[in-house]
């Protein structure tokens, strides 16, 4: 009877801990992959742009064994252009392959990248995830490029080049015929609506500078169309539309920053209307004021109507002084 109760007891103690080995494995094990997660997700590493045909198509992260990211991603550019050289590229002969540490994106048998895990965390994704992702950027970027190099499409850019060419011919044509239409109005005009100034520029003189105005305006109306033309060529091709890009943006970015100057400037603006205002309607206050005493229609005991006029004068100017200080600190 002792014998059997030693024996249960020594069985319950013996499971207890073996139990409790186990239950302390397992919480170890889930302590060390939550470690490893943690870490995976929080590794800052090395990036690097994969480049195809003047676009973005993701990034890079990190070594694989003895490549660095910016080789892998010279690796990864070349064999996508030479996809874009096979004119009879399918984009589901693209397939994902997995060799267990890595997810390889392969081409027929030829490995196009290589994503581990800590490539994934970095987007945020799981390897398969990932994997996807990077697969159907190359697709499009290859079906893209395939198509804007097709002779379809092609002939269809020289076209669009053409006519852009020949709208472009006949807006000069007509800025041209405008401006001669323009010089006669301003010869007819001579001496009645284009006069001298003052007696130091005469009426033929007068005249040569309006016409040398319209001569800049001419210009810089054909340089526009000419700048306009350019872009919208360059827009058509594919090789060149990052320089129609760049030639806009040196135009936008200037007209932005002149744009947000101006509405800095508004309040400052909204201002010195106000003072401008507030110092008409005085002034005009006091004239009106100034030529009652000067008609005696307003007596002032000790006040000669003579001075009213001086008086006025004198306070128009202090007034004047006044706001342009004012005005001029504001612009300040």
């Amino acid at each position: 009877m002792r014998f059997n109760i030693f024996n249960i007891r020594f069985f319950i103690v013996l499971t207890a801990v073996l139990m409790a080995g186990v239950v302390f494995g397992k919480k170890k094990n889930n302590t060390k992959e939550q470690i490893d997660t943690v870490q995976t997700s929080f590794v800052r590493m090395e990036r690097t742009p994969v480049l195809s045909f003047n676009d973005t198509l993701f990034n890079v992260y990190g070594n694989i064994g003895s490549f660095t990211s910016k080789q892998r991603a010279k690796s990864i550019e070349s064999k996508i252009s030479m996809l874009a050289d096979n004119y009879l590229f399918q984009g589901d002969s693209i397939k994902l392959s997995d060799e267990g540490t890595y997810l390889n994106i392969v081409y027929k048998n030829e490995i196009l990248m290589s994503v581990d895990s800590l490539q994934a965390a970095q987007e945020n994704k799981t390897r398969v995830e990932a994997a996807e992702y990077y697969r159907e950027q190359i697709i499009s970027a290859v079906e893209t490029q395939l198509h804007n190099t097709s002779w379809q499409q092609i002939l269809m850019q020289i076209a669009g080049a053409v006519a852009i060419l020949i709208v472009e011919f006949f807006i000069l044509k007509w800025i041209r015929y405008g401006y001669r239409v323009s010089r006669v109005m301003i010869w007819r005009q001579r001496g009645k609506k284009i006069k001298g100034i003052f007696g130091i520029i005469d009426d033929q003189r007068a005249m040569l500078t309006t016409m040398s105005i319209a001569k800049i305006i001419k210009f810089l109306i054909v340089l526009i169309v000419l700048y306009m033309g350019l872009l919208a060529v360059f827009k058509l091709f594919p090789y060149t539309k990052h320089l129609s890009d760049q030639l806009l943006e040196y135009v936008l970015s200037p007209l932005r920053s002149v744009g947000r100057s101006i509405m800095a400037y508004m309040p400052k603006l909204f201002t010195i209307v106000v003072i401008v205002v507030i110092f008409r309607y005085i002034q005009k206050f006091v004239r009106s004021l100034a030529d009652k005493i000067a008609t005696h229609k307003i007596v002032i005991r000790g006040f000669y109507p003579d001075w009213a006029i001086p008086t006025y004068n004198l306070v128009s100017g202090l007034l004047c002084i006044h706001p342009s200080n004012d005005i001029f600190h504001n612009l300040m």
